[in-house]
């Protein structure tokens, strides 16, 4: 068994069944906590995971408001229309810093044409870029 914290709370974790979660039900806050954080990340994965394909890229250099220099690149990405909403390709793009790309482990010019699912986190930032083919 090991104690980790989910949600500011304390919870007990089973080393035979890694995806169990035990809790103490008379501990309401922490009942309420977990819940919450669970609505949340089933909200989080059901309408920010997408698939797409990437088409292109261009290296976009910047400096913020605070003077610092941000390096990376702008990525192009292709998908096709939900049928309910029209029909054809629909493109998109998103800014991705070098950082993110080095903490990610993912090389552009071996991505390109490939098809990739994107996972973003709630600010929806890229949080993942997973290879599909």
């Amino acid at each position: 068994m090991k104690i980790c914290t989910i949600a500011g709370a304390a919870a007990e974790i089973h080393a035979a069944d890694p995806g169990s979660v035990v809790i103490d039900k008379s501990n309401h806050d922490l009942v309420d906590a977990v819940q919450k954080y669970l609505e949340k990340t089933i909200y989080i994965i059901e309408r920010k995971t997408i698939i797409m394909k990437i088409i292109g890229y261009s290296r976009n250099d910047f400096v913020s408001k605070e003077g610092r220099p941000i390096t990376g690149c702008r990525i192009y990405l292709a998908t096709e229309v939900d049928a309910g909403k029209g029909e054809g390709v629909m493109v998109k793009d998103m800014y991705l810093s070098d950082a993110k790309m080095a903490g990610l482990k993912i090389n552009l010019h071996d991505l390109m044409g490939r098809e990739v699912k994107i996972y973003y986190n709630e600010f929806r930032k890229p949080e993942s870029i997973v290879l599909l083919d």
